[in-house]
């Protein structure tokens, strides 16, 4: 994953599809992501990954490597921000600038 340029459209192709994230050196959890949303506002490029994983194990906001069969791997930082009876929610928020030749920001 190059999170230089990566986009809200690069995960959109992956909805509903399983993302391996590695906990620890024990511990590795499957969530599923269930949606993407973009918030740009010129000049700063974001968009959100909600992920909807399992009640146990839930783990705490931090960096994790996460896996995919087709977008390969990478270090994310994911938050947890819902509890549900059968499952928990993440967010995930990528964020940058639009214009990085730019020396105003």
């Amino acid at each position: 994953m190059d999170f230089k340029t990566i986009t809200k459209q690069d995960f959109d192709a992956y909805l509903n599809t399983p993302f391996t994230v590695h906990i620890n050196d024990a511990t590795e959890v499957t969530l599923t992501l269930v949606k993407t949303e973009e918030k740009t506002n010129y000049p700063v490029y974001s968009f959100t990954l909600i992920f909807k994983g399992p009640v146990e194990p839930t783990f705490e906001g931090d960096t994790y490597k996460f896996d995919h069969s087709e977008m390969g791997s990478g270090n994310i930082f994911i938050k947890p921000y819902r509890r549900k009876t059968k499952s928990v929610l993440y967010d995930v928020q990528f964020t940058r600038m639009l214009d990085d030749d730019d020396d105003d920001y």
